[in-house]
């Protein structure tokens, strides 16, 4: 992630500006990996270079949903339309 993002992101819920802490930069100075932290404390981990805005919990549902509506949908006809 690039930190000129920064100045775009911020706190889905609150729509606050997010700070940075622990902030890990790889050798072309983006960030790695570290915490973006709301006024309200709340904290979105930034992994492998994306911010994660959605919990473990929450995104494992939207995984198995997603799943579950690429086997129930005929792709071939979603091409088509």
């Amino acid at each position: 992630m690039t930190p000129e993002l920064l100045n775009y992101l911020c706190d889905p819920m609150s729509k606050k500006p997010l700070s940075l802490k622990d902030a890990v930069y790889d050798q072309v100075g983006g960030i790695t990996s570290g915490k973006l932290i709301s006024p309200n404390g709340v904290i979105y981990r930034i992994e492998s270079g994306i911010p994660r805005f959605v919990s473990n919990l929450k995104l494992k549902k939207t995984v198995e949903s997603f799943g579950d509506e690429w086997n129930y949908f005929n792709f071939t006809d979603f091409k088509v339309n």
